[in-house]
């Protein structure tokens, strides 16, 4: 169920601009992490295998979230999530997409 409709409403009920679009997020939490800040790191510091990904901070519980991105950079990897939604804890556990500080 995307965000739209779980809230029972529909696009026309958006602030629509001229020439905007409405997309369905990539990957949505049941509890809201208040998301603060994306970075893609351009650096082998931490390690090689961390290069070019993306690390994405979190405001509510101080979190950090690891998330692999493609080799063409435009799309997530997101196999711990097959539904796309963060629900369970199982799902924040895997290396590949979560990291707590």
């Amino acid at each position: 169920m995307d965000p739209i409709s779980s809230s029972g409403n529909n696009e026309d009920d958006l602030v629509n601009f001229e020439a905007s679009h409405y997309a369905n997020p990539i990957l949505t939490w049941l509890d809201s992490p208040a998301l603060t800040d994306i970075e893609f790191l351009n650096s082998t510091s931490l390690d090689e295998s961390y290069y070019n990904n993306v690390f994405v901070g979190n405001n509510n519980n101080g979190n950090l979230y690891y998330f692999e991105i493609n080799p063409e950079r435009n799309r997530f990897l997101l196999d711990t999530v097959p539904d796309l939604v963060v629900d369970k804890s199982s799902q924040k556990s895997h290396p590949t997409f979560y990291f707590c500080l």
